[in-house]
This record gives C-alpha cells, sequence and structure tokens, in this order.
C-alpha cells in the first residue's frame, strides 16, 4: 500500500485544500497570489480538464497529445474516494500512453468554472498564476486537441499561444 501510494505521489500533482474552499484558505493566510504564483509555475498553456467517465482509449490519447504541446490533464477528485483506486487507474492510464501524467486539483476547476468535461483550456501561463485568470479559452466536447488549437488559433483570446502549441503538435504528423 505505501509503494503504491508513493507512486501515486510522483505521478501526479495533489493539490488539496481538506475543509474550506482553497481560496479562503490562502486568503485568510494573505498569501493567495503568492501561492497561486508558485503552485502553477511549473504548468504549460494547456489544461484539459476529465474524468475517469471518458473511456480509457480516449484519456491515453489526451495524454499522449498533451505531452506532445506540454500540457497537463486535470481531474478533480479520486476515484472511489479512495487514494489506492485512484493510485491503481492513475498507474494503468499512463503506463499504457507511456508519457505524460494527470494533476489531482480540484481548485483549477473552481477557476475556471469547469461544470462538465473534457474541457480544454488554453492559456497563458503567467495568466494563470493571478488570482483571476480573466484572458483564457475553453472549448468543450470529446474532440481532437488539433480541432481545438484551430479553433482557438483562428479567434480565441489565446490565438497566439494556441498557434504555438499547433506547430508543436505538427511535428509529430
Amino acid at each position: 500500500m505505501q509503494k503504491l501510494l508513493l507512486m501515486f505521489l510522483l505521478l501526479i500533482n495533489v493539490t488539496w485544500v481538506y475543509g474550506t474552499p482553497a481560496e479562503e484558505y490562502f486568503t485568510a493566510l494573505g498569501g493567495w497570489q503568492e501561492e497561486s504564483s508558485r503552485k502553477y509555475a511549473d504548468l504549460g498553456d494547456l489544461l484539459i480538464f476529465v474524468s475517469f467517465s471518458i473511456p480509457a482509449m480516449s484519456l491515453q490519447q489526451l495524454i499522449m497529445d498533451a505531452h506532445k504541446v506540454g500540457g497537463h490533464l486535470v481531474i478533480r477528485g479520486l476515484v472511489n474516494n479512495s487514494f489506492k483506486d485512484t493510485a491503481q487507474a492513475l498507474y494503468e492510464l499512463i503506463h499504457e500512453s507511456k508519457s505524460g501524467g494527470i494533476m489531482l486539483d480540484p481548485t483549477l476547476f473552481q477557476k475556471f468554472n469547469i461544470k462538465q468535461v473534457p474541457a480544454f483550456v488554453v492559456v497563458n501561463h503567467d495568466n494563470l498564476r493571478q488570482p483571476l485568470c480573466s484572458k483564457f479559452d475553453i472549448v468543450y466536447g470529446n474532440v481532437s486537441l488539433s480541432y481545438v488549437l484551430h479553433k482557438i488559433a483562428s479567434g480565441g483570446d489565446e490565438g497566439k499561444v494556441a498557434q504555438r502549441m499547433l506547430h508543436l503538435l505538427d511535428r509529430y504528423r
């Protein structure tokens, strides 16, 4: 069990605040902006919000595509409210895709008001560090990453970011 939990913690970035919404927690400490900047410092410009209700083959494809452009998949919570079950599900998924990973971060779901999955968010990582992220694009649906990036590149707020990711994605074709 300890080995499985350690593997789980290595595979994902667990950023969970128990008992109180994260924004209230960090505001009460007077450090939301500082903490937020550190917390999201290593994230790229693409976040794909998913759940384990999405078929495994689709999740594996999303992991591989996100990896190509430096993006991350994000889940809201635990499988069956269990770290063990979540670790096992993540291991099977990541082992099969042989790349990437998944973050467990319910605060990102709140930050972007994500109510359904899959949801693709393209945001400049500098904007992501702000407590209130006002400039970003969201595309919902069971669509390809290429479709999402083309759609945003042709008229989204983060069109230049999407265009850069399209060039990265094209390298793999």
